[in-house]
């Protein structure tokens, strides 16, 4: 099976939910905020063979309350699958 699909997030997610995810001692050091998120994707063979993530999280509030600490924030990420499936 070969095609693409992208999936968007357009509610926002409280950043809160994603540090359920990662060790308490790293949550406790990241902002409160939202986020948005963009997955595209193509399928090779039935495999993942390319993704795209990009994100905007917004609204951040630090817990250290530094002026100089952005209020947003964006990353991408680009994956390309070494192997070729055949």
């Amino acid at each position: 099976m070969d095609g693409n699909g992208a999936v968007s997030i357009l509610s926002p997610l409280p950043l809160q939910d994603i540090y359920q995810l990662m060790p308490a001692t790293w949550g406790q050091k990241m902002p409160d905020g939202e986020m948005l998120a963009d997955l595209v994707f193509e399928l090779q063979n039935g495999r993942l063979s390319k993704a795209r993530i990009t994100s905007n999280a917004q609204q951040l509030s630090w817990p250290e309350n530094d002026e100089l600490l952005p209020k947003s924030i964006g990353a991408g990420l680009n994956w390309v699958a070494l192997a070729t499936y055949v």
